[in-house]
């Protein structure tokens, strides 16, 4: 399917045809033939997610270089970027092309030639800020060649909204807090690994190795306030904070996204409270025209079991959509091993993934049914007659049509 290509990344590029499932991005059709292979930017994909697609390797020489022509499709107002690198004799990556943005719902051919010396291509496809970026290649060539290098792109077709500097809220934590800064008497801290604590944090990085986290030992609760705040930027259009999030503990108190319009006063746009479970979760935030600064306030709960963490801090000067519907099998299915995830936790109080039997004896199940996790409620302490909700993303209804006879 892939003509030797292969796929390396924990997310895939995929083979298609016709148009993808997200209105607003994506080709319509293939570029020649009737497939062509893409990058779905719809959820389970997160905003920063690197899809890689690998060529086999050629014969390296030190004298031949080769061509290498492609269509690419890149439409879509939450666009990422598309890089082609080639491996060098001492097994290292180099960009020998690359493109960003939104770039118009239109076929664009590229012809370079890879210098002497490099043995493997890969394309690397790099989600965007929202589900509006599917990227799509189609009619790849290679083939030995010494010809000069020319490269041919059609002028975008549409205009990105005027930049605002909210980018500079971007942050993995790979190196310190980035722009964003611990403020007042408790400290947001860079960590590695899992946190101190036992039953309560993440156990790692979202991605990469390091995030940003709240640490509830004593003296740090209960209701200790710790606040990590953004650079500024211009005020705008309305834009986008995403972000991956730890909120796993039996006392976990409030996360909070806020923002000021530089007036002083701030206004929440984003808030959870309580045991979200294990793992990391992501979410979104609409951030209003207004703003000029966002910072995130976290308020412990009543014992040292509330540690927060933050990772993956992406901004757009787009506003998040709601995605298209999914199809009812990918909106509903869920082993529960790594999250709960597309169902989403809206009762008063959180479902809770766990592994092995619950705290309380004579209930509860001893383990899964597969796998290691399942996800339960716990009816002990002050959850009696309590609403536990789970829901599904929206999902597309397919009519069955019936037929009568009388």
């Amino acid at each position: 399917a892939f003509c030797g290509w292969k796929n390396v990344a924990p997310v895939s590029w995929a083979q298609h045809t016709q148009g993808t499932s997200s209105p607003g991005t994506g080709p319509s059709a293939a570029f020649e033939g009737s497939k062509y292979v893409y990058v779905e930017a719809s959820e389970p994909a997160l905003p920063g997610d690197l899809f890689i697609l690998e060529s086999p390797p050629y014969a390296m020489s030190s004298t031949v270089s080769f061509n290498i022509s492609f269509m690419y499709h890149m439409f879509g107002l939450g666009m990422g970027g598309l890089h082609l690198k080639a491996k060098n004799g001492t097994g290292s990556w180099e960009d020998i092309w690359s493109v960003t943005g939104d770039h118009g719902d239109q076929w664009l051919p590229v012809t370079l030639t890879v210098p002497p010396g490099f043995e493997t291509l890969r394309f690397d496809a790099i989600a965007g800020a929202d589900w509006r970026s599917d990227i799509a290649i189609d009619a790849v060539t290679v083939q030995t060649s010494t010809t000069t290098t020319t490269t041919t792109t059609t002028p975008a077709s549409t205009t990105p909204p005027a930049s605002t500097g909210i980018e500079a809220c971007n942050c993995g934590f790979g190196n310190g807090l980035c722009n964003w800064t611990s403020s007042g008497i408790h400290k947001w801290v860079r960590h590695t690994g899992s946190t101190r604590s036992g039953g309560t944090g993440p156990p790692g990085a979202h991605e990469g190795n390091y995030y940003a986290y709240v640490e509830s030992s004593s003296p740090n609760y209960p209701d200790k306030i710790f606040i990590m705040e953004s650079p500024t930027f211009l005020a705008g259009q309305p834009r986008a904070l995403y972000f991956a999030y730890s909120m796993k503990g039996s006392t976990m108190g409030t996360l909070s996204l806020q923002y000021t319009d530089g007036a002083g006063s701030w206004a929440t746009i984003w808030e959870k409270s309580g045991d979200q479970g294990d793992g990391w979760f992501t979410d979104s935030a609409e951030v209003p025209g207004i703003a000029v600064q966002l910072r995130f306030k976290a308020v412990t709960g009543t014992s040292y079991k509330s540690d927060f963490a933050l990772d993956t801090i992406t901004a757009s000067e787009v506003a998040p959509t709601s995605p298209p519907p999914m199809e009812a099998a990918a909106a509903g299915t869920c082993t529960f091993e790594h999250d709960f995830c597309n169902w989403l936790d809206v009762g008063e109080e959180p479902w809770t993934r766990r592994s092995a039997g619950t705290p309380s004896s004579n209930t509860g199940p001893s383990a899964a049914i597969e796998g290691t996790y399942y996800i339960y409620t716990e009816a002990s302490g002050s959850n009696k007659n309590k609403i536990f909700t789970l829901e599904t993303p929206r999902f597309a209804v397919n009519p069955v049509s019936s037929s009568r006879t009388t």
